[in-house]
């Protein structure tokens, strides 16, 4: 887990959601191209009907690229796997900041809940 998330720092996986948004895909994309945040928030999207309409409305393919790199069922394990684990470092996370009251600025906390 500690290798895992060597690569993910706080700040980068609390701006990710704001990164999503910006990246844009190419047509033909492939599973391992698509980071752990990329697929955490594309797992976290498949049931948002709203973020579906936003990218039609903006004729971005990201949504569909994502979806079509998790036909495939292992993709979709792994994604699974990945939520979870990004789940639990944020809940981590969270309870640190909570009891210990570490100070964060509001521009890092602006794309998650705590």
């Amino acid at each position: 887990m500690n290798l895992f998330f060597s690569e993910l720092t706080l700040k980068n996986l609390i701006l990710s959601k704001k990164f999503f948004f910006e990246k844009k895909f190419s047509q033909e994309i492939n599973f391992f191209e698509i980071s752990a945040c990329d697929y955490f928030l594309s797992l976290e999207s498949l049931s948002d009907c709203e973020l579906f309409e936003f990218f039609k409305k903006n004729h971005t393919k990201i949504f569909w690229n994502v979806y079509q790199s998790l036909e495939n069922f292992k993709s979709i394990k792994k994604g699974i796997k990945i939520t979870q684990k990004i789940q639990k470092f944020v809940s981590k996370m969270s309870r640190i900041i909570i009891c210990n009251k570490i100070y964060i600025s509001e521009e890092h906390v602006n794309y998650i809940h705590i």
